[in-house]
């Protein structure tokens, strides 16, 4: 929904900080195009997680969230991923609460005072909250083309921890919400996401059940090495 945060962490798996010169919130309006033509591609979507960037520093979250549930009856699990820094706003809370819809806080050292303010508003507000365990994060290198075969993309994919988390981003739909930010990073990386305006629900599914996306060969991961959740760049 956005690519504004309020954080720049070292090796974000949404690449935010190396995107912030052209950080922005996605309108309301481009979301209801875009979510409506998700929408009719699928019967059923187990899990929706809106995401950024930071989603509760969008000044119109509140409006995205109740067009989302709009749609409840074709969606299982509705989800807020917040980095835990941002203390929902009133109109929000109101929107989503007795509703079913969950936030999904993170764990970091430097929203330690946060943690608790945060959970006792949600269950105030009668809103379910999940807050993840303290862990370290994989290392990426630097986003820099390595030229690879198909079965190395294949391989890199494979082993990818965010390989089944497809994100849909301006109108389009990517495997992980990494790729859909990677084609912003500089000119001349091709953009390989579908269209969400594609005309079939087996062009959705083939296209989820591709195995690569040509742009890996930007993203690695070092194996075996880990940093702190949200250490912050200088």
């Amino acid at each position: 929904m956005t690519t504004k945060c309020n954080l720049r962490c070292r090796s974000c798996s949404n690449l935010i900080p190396e995107i912030q010169h052209k950080a922005e919130d996605v309108p309301f309006a481009s979301f209801k195009r875009d979510f409506d033509l998700l929408m009719a591609n699928f019967s059923h979507i187990y899990n929706v997680q809106i995401h950024g960037g930071e989603p509760l520093l969008h000044p119109e979250i509140d409006q995205i969230l109740a067009y989302v549930l709009t749609y409840k009856r074709k969606i299982s699990l509705i989800t807020i991923v917040t980095n835990g820094t941002v203390i929902p706003s009133q109109k929000l809370l109101d929107v989503i609460s007795n509703r079913g819809v969950l936030i999904r806080a993170s764990y970091y050292k430097l929203n330690e005072g946060l943690r608790e303010k945060l959970k006792t508003i949600c269950e105030n507000n009668h809103i379910s909250i999940r807050q993840f365990e303290a862990r370290k994060w994989h290392v990426f290198k630097n986003p820099e083309k390595e030229n690879c075969t198909v079965s190395e993309l294949k391989m890199r994919f494979k082993q990818c921890p965010a390989n089944m988390c497809p994100s849909c981003k301006n109108g389009k739909m990517y495997l992980c919400s990494r790729l859909a930010n990677i084609v912003t990073l500089k000119d001349g990386i091709e953009d390989d996401g579908i269209e969400l305006s594609f005309s079939s629900k087996k062009g959705a599914v083939r296209f989820l059940q591709k195995d690569y996306s040509i742009n890996c060969q930007y993203c690695h991961i070092v194996k075996g090495v880990f940093c702190e959740a949200a250490e912050q760049q200088i």
